[in-house]
């Protein structure tokens, strides 16, 4: 039994072959520049996330500085303050012994001027 080849129909079949290899051609071509594309820009945006990552360490490393810093300031206050207290009571302490002092002088003296008795000053 022979065969018979429509001629035609295999070469119109062979052309749309072809131009569905073509047309897939360009689909995958135009995907690939798409994916080119995406892949850029997702590149980019990890290179400025890491830059980000970077900065927000720098950032947190330097804040926890400050805030030493400032506690060790904080401190330094509280000490200061404490201190000053403590020569605030000593000052006071002592000028109400001169106080004392002077007043007890001082009755000493009009006790001298009213009964005519020397006057003899304290050695303290």
């Amino acid at each position: 039994m022979a065969m018979i080849w429509n001629v035609g129909s295999l070469s119109d079949t062979r052309d749309q072959h072809h131009s569905e290899i073509a047309h897939l051609e360009a689909m995958m071509r135009a995907n690939r520049s798409i994916l080119e594309a995406q892949i850029s820009k997702y590149s980019e945006q990890l290179e400025r996330l890491v830059e980000s990552d970077v900065v927000v360490k720098r950032l947190t490393a330097e804040n926890e500085t400050l805030i030493m810093a400032i506690q060790t300031l904080e401190e330094g206050i509280r000490e200061d303050e404490e201190e000053e207290e403590e020569l605030e009571e000593e000052r006071a302490s002592t000028t109400n012994l001169r106080k004392a002092k002077s007043r007890e002088c001082l009755e000493a003296v009009q006790e001298a001027l009213l009964t005519g008795t020397p006057f003899e000053a304290a050695a303290n």
